[in-house]
Parts: C-alpha cells; sequence; structure tokens
C-alpha cells in the first residue's frame, strides 16, 4: 500500500475526495481492481495533461501551447504551495527553502513559479 494523498505525482492524484473516487467508480462501472488501477497509474500529472506525468515532458507541452500540460503544471504548483505554506505556518516560519528531486534540482521554472510572489528567489 502506499498513500494517495499529498503532492499530485506523475500517475498518481495526490490528495482526491474519496467520495469523488466512488462517484467515478458508480459512473463509470468500475470494480474496486479497476479504481485501484486508474488512481495508481493513470492519474496524477499524466491524468491531467493526457498525455505524460513527466514534468519535463509537460514543460515541452505546455510552452508549444498545450492548455492540459500547462493545466497539470499549474496543479503540481498550486499543491506545492499549498503544502509549502501549511508546513512553514506549522513551524512557525523558515529561514530557508530547499528543493530536492529531480524536479527541485533539475527545473528552474517549477522552483521560481513555487516561490513566486514570496519575496524568495531561486
Amino acid at each position: 500500500m502506499s498513500g494517495q494523498s499529498g503532492l499530485p505525482q506523475s500517475q498518481r492524484p495526490g490528495d482526491i475526495d474519496v467520495f469523488a473516487a466512488l462517484y467515478v467508480m458508480k459512473k463509470q462501472h468500475l470494480n474496486p481492481d479497476q479504481m485501484a488501477e486508474l488512481l495508481s497509474a493513470h492519474s496524477g500529472l499524466a491524468g491531467i495533461s493526457g498525455t505524460s506525468g513527466d514534468v519535463r515532458d509537460l514543460m515541452l507541452e505546455a510552452a508549444a501551447g498545450g492548455y492540459r500540460a500547462q493545466l497539470a503544471l499549474d496543479v503540481f504548483v498550486r499543491a506545492v504551495r499549498h503544502y509549502v505554506g501549511a508546513f512553514i505556518f506549522s513551524l512557525g516560519g523558515a529561514d530557508a527553502i530547499t528543493f530536492s528531486g529531480g524536479i527541485g534540482e533539475n527545473s528552474e521554472a517549477i522552483r521560481a513559479a513555487v516561490l513566486k510572489d514570496t519575496g524568495l528567489r531561486c
């Protein structure tokens, strides 16, 4: 088992209302195994974009005018901002924010989007 909550990932939805999943199951006539497959392998950034869950691919598609790729990136950035803000509030502030992992290390555009209008910079 692995959590479906948190940030939207390449193919995982992130935070999702359980009743939304039940609604989709009912409307699409999905059994639990089919819904598990949908949530674990066909959701998240790939599900939003309709093409890929790889941020590098999404950035290229968005730059070429791909609306759904841009939407996936916007959803991802909003979720990161949401969690960063919640953690900073819980901690009572922060002196620095560190980005890690492939996206954090290699995507200046994502880092800049997360920090936009915060007074912080990459």
